[in-house]
């Protein structure tokens, strides 16, 4: 395992735009005739950046799920947007349904978009995993245009570079030098 000092890392400083349009074909984790109830959420740096609704008794949910969230830090260039699907349970611990993994690093250097449809993964070998995600998610480089109407949510991830004497957030916003 690297050190922190020794490992690459990636600055952020930018609007991640995540569509969750929906899933198929879940597993069924509730017992009895009902279905799984659920919900997804968006991790990064083990912090979670938002989560859907959960839609109730439903194997093939659609969320239509749009957010833009500005996040700003330094991360290892490995980091991956994680982003699970759990069912809501009232009584007892949310259930696992799946995983997608994200690379970070060709959104943020790469300028590309991370849009399609995913197979859910397990976390574990014998988990019973089952269906896939659709989903869109771009970032744009610079902090969130001061007159937008859409509600942009502000996550510090990683390690805080704004305090750091060289970083000035100025510096990146587009059209400046």
């Amino acid at each position: 395992v690297e050190s922190w000092e020794k490992m690459e890392h990636v600055t952020l400083d930018g609007v991640l735009d995540v569509h969750v349009v929906r899933a198929k074909w879940l597993a069924n984790r509730d017992k009895g005739m009902s279905k799984s109830d659920p919900y997804t959420t968006l991790t990064l740096c083990g912090k979670q950046l938002c989560k859907t609704v959960s839609i109730l008794n439903d194997d093939c949910p659609e969320w239509n799920y749009e957010q833009k969230i500005y996040v700003h830090g330094k991360v290892p260039e490995t980091e991956n947007l994680l982003v699970e699907v759990w069912d809501t349970d009232l009584k007892t611990q949310d259930d696992f349904l799946g995983k997608v993994e994200l690379p970070l690093q060709p959104l943020v250097v790469g300028g590309k978009s991370a849009q399609g449809v995913f197979t859910l993964k397990r976390r574990k070998r014998f988990e019973r995993v089952s269906g896939d995600i659709t989903l869109g998610i771009t970032y744009t480089p610079g902090p969130p245009a001061e007159d937008s109407e859409e509600p942009v949510l502000n996550v510090q991830v990683g390690e805080d570079v704004s305090s750091t004497p060289w970083f000035n957030p100025g510096d990146a916003v587009a059209g400046k030098s």
